[in-house]
């Protein structure tokens, strides 16, 4: 008789001959219906090897996003560097910016000035 170690070694029990009977002349099962079946007769009766230690799988460490902290710290020294240089424009340049899902009409009107203001608030004091 064979024993199967968990490590996937099989060994003879000692009242076993060390020759175990060929394949071809062991009884054939009457009808395989699956691979459990088929497996089960190709290796034979074995024993199985029972042992109390438990296998705990590791903890992986939580991932950390290194690009994403490495350009952080990037801007951070980008905005307390003195080597800004602002974009080179005259006093007649005309600078836009028109957010996603802004009108054009809507734009039309800011550069024309059709908007009066409604409420005004001076930041000057804070």
């Amino acid at each position: 008789m064979y024993s199967y170690f968990s490590t996937g070694i099989m060994t003879h029990d000692e009242d076993e001959p060390n020759n175990p009977t060929p394949p071809e002349t062991r009884p054939k099962a009457k009808s395989v219906s699956n691979d459990v079946d088929l497996f089960r007769q190709s290796v034979g009766n074995i024993k199985r090897y029972r042992h109390e230690k438990v296998e705990h799988e590791l903890k992986k460490p939580a991932p950390i996003p290194h690009k994403t902290l490495e350009d952080e710290q990037q801007v951070l020294r980008d905005m307390f560097s003195d080597d800004y240089s602002p974009p080179e424009t005259t006093a007649t340049d005309r600078l836009l910016f028109q957010r996603p899902g802004v009108q054009n009409s809507v734009m039309r009107k800011l550069k024309k000035g059709q908007f009066s203001i409604e409420a005004e608030i001076d930041l000057h004091g804070l």
